[in-house]
């Protein structure tokens, strides 16, 4: 029941500053400017509008909105995640928190997992799968998929791999939008 009140949490977050009423008519008013260069729009994009970067507004994090997103790291999923990060960190041959036969985030232990992480999004697979996409703090340039499966009441790592649907833009404009709240470490694991 706890992991269900993290998960709403966070969902309800990430609504919340999608489309609050500010920044819907600042989208509308002063984010899309056709005109400018530095545009996000990529076929592949999960943004399809052309967005000038530069336009763009952050969102204004209320103390409010930084005590949820600090909350969620309490979800067991959460420190699940940090706990195979930490036990890849430490070279540890096995992990309780990590399938065995998941050997492709050991690529990107020097680079990224060192970094703390931002959640960008959560989806339940089932009632078991947690998917996670996250965006490291030091390294903001992929985001990656992590999969959780829960086995035995713990979240174990299955799946962690690059999301290549963000484009070089689309991780500009998240980091543009959200960039009060990725300035604070509160928000970041």
């Amino acid at each position: 029941m706890v992991i269900y009140l993290y998960k709403l949490i966070i969902i309800i977050f990430l609504f919340i500053i999608g489309c609050s009423d500010d920044n819907y008519q600042n989208g509308h008013n002063n984010i899309i400017n056709k005109n400018q260069s530095n545009k996000v729009c990529s076929n592949d994009s999960l943004i399809n509008l052309s967005i000038d970067i530069n336009s763009i507004i952050p969102y204004g994090a209320t103390k409010e909105d930084i005590d949820k997103i600090s909350e969620s790291s309490k979800a067991p999923f959460v420190i699940n995640l940090k706990n195979a990060f930490n036990d890849i960190l430490k070279n540890k041959k096995k992990s309780k928190y990590i399938l065995d036969s998941l050997t492709s985030i050991n690529e990107y232990k020097n680079d990224y997992l060192k970094s703390k992480f931002f959640i960008l999004s959560i989806e339940d697979i089932d009632f078991t799968n947690v998917k996670l996409e996250i965006l490291f703090k030091d390294r903001a340039n992929k985001v990656f998929t992590c999969i959780l499966n829960q086995i035995e009441g713990e979240y174990i790592l299955n799946d962690f791999s690059v999301n290549n649907n963000y484009s070089t833009n689309d991780i500009k404009a998240v980091l543009k939008l959200y960039e009060n709240i990725f300035k604070n470490d509160k928000c970041s694991f």
